[in-house]
């Protein structure tokens, strides 16, 4: 269940509607927000209409670093 990102959700959701979909999304924000499970739960959904694979989560501690993406 996701409670507190319903307009995000709602947003990724028109994003692939309208066939905007951007080629990366960064989820940033403090800790335990529940940033994650709305990423997994729109991609759970996005990956039901398409074949993918390009997907990398990425945890980062402090920031991110290039290399981390080129990998």
């Amino acid at each position: 269940m996701l409670i507190g990102h319903e307009k995000q959700l709602e947003f990724l959701r028109n994003s692939f509607k309208t066939g905007k979909t951007s080629h990366a999304y960064l989820f940033s924000g403090p800790e335990k927000l529940g940033k994650k499970t709305l990423a997994l739960t729109w991609l759970s959904e996005f990956f039901q209409k398409n074949n993918n694979p390009d997907v990398i989560l990425v945890d980062a501690e402090e920031e991110i670093k290039i290399s981390q993406i080129r990998d």
